[in-house]
C-alpha cells in the first residue's frame, strides 16, 4: 500500500522535499487539494462525505478500468475479439507506431 501524499495538516500545504518523486507527486497532491477546495466551496456539504467515505482509493480504480474500457468502444467486433483472445495486444501496437503516428 502507499503511503498518502504529505500535507501539512496545520497549513494545509503541501510538503515539498528535494527528492524529484516527491515533487511530482506533491504536485499531484496540490493538484487534488486545489480540486477538493472547490469542490468543498461549492457544496459544503460534501466536505463530510469525503472525509467519511473509506474507499476512495477503489473508486480511483474503479473510474481507471472505466476510462480504460471507454476506448475499447471505438474497436468492431472483430477487432476486440482479437484483443480478447489476446491476439492483438493494445500496448504493444502503439510502441510499435511508426514515429509520426506517435505522441512523442
Amino acid at each position: 500500500m502507499q503511503r498518502p501524499l504529505p500535507l501539512d495538516r496545520t497549513s494545509g500545504r503541501i510538503e515539498i522535499s528535494g527528492n524529484h518523486q516527491e515533487r511530482n507527486m506533491s504536485s499531484t497532491a496540490e493538484k487534488i487539494a486545489d480540486n477538493l477546495s472547490g469542490y468543498v466551496r461549492n457544496n459544503p456539504a460534501g466536505k463530510e462525505l469525503i472525509e467519511t467515505y473509506p474507499d476512495w482509493a477503489r473508486l480511483a480504480q474503479n473510474e481507471m478500468h472505466r476510462r480504460a474500457a471507454k476506448l475499447l468502444e471505438v474497436f468492431g467486433a472483430e477487432e476486440l475479439q482479437a484483443i480478447a483472445s489476446g491476439r492483438a495486444s493494445l500496448p504493444y501496437i502503439v510502441i510499435n507506431l511508426p514515429d509520426e503516428q506517435r505522441c512523442l
